[in-house]
């Protein structure tokens, strides 16, 4: 994960871009996975990923692409995070395409006719952000 503090002070101040990135990992090499990116997510008034990142199945457990997210201080796109105060960053990644937060479920059919659910799969990741007032970003 980058970056690797968990918690970062002086957006707004001295920082004026943030950069987060994930490695992802899954034994299932032929799944598509996607890195959901949310800011201040609030479950009470759901809705969609602020970003999305597709990542193509390969080889390898670990993919060698990386899902990034890159808001600038100032944008429109991302105006949650140019409120003075306390952030949320956080990234959902699935292997299927998820509702709300949660993971669509793959349904299989069985040789037998019936119907296999599989849940799906996520992991996530949160930083947390404080954006100061008045700074010195455009």
């Amino acid at each position: 994960m980058q970056p690797s503090e968990r918690i970062i002070r002086g957006y707004g101040s001295d920082v004026c871009e943030l950069q987060f990135s994930v490695i992802v990992e899954d034994p299932d090499l032929g799944d598509n996975l996607t890195a959901h990116w949310f800011i201040d997510y609030d479950p009470n008034q759901p809705r969609g990923a602020d970003n999305v990142d597709g990542l193509a199945s390969g080889d390898k457990a670990v993919r060698d692409q990386r899902a990034y997210f890159t808001p600038q201080f100032g944008s429109v796109e991302y105006s949650r995070l140019n409120t003075p105060g306390d952030h949320v960053i956080e990234v959902v990644v699935s292997d299927n395409g998820l509702v709300g937060r949660e993971p669509n479920a793959f349904i299989h059919k069985l040789q037998d006719g019936t119907d296999f659910r599989d849940p799906g799969y996520t992991a996530t990741y949160v930083w947390f952000v404080r954006t100061e007032p008045g700074g010195g970003c455009p």
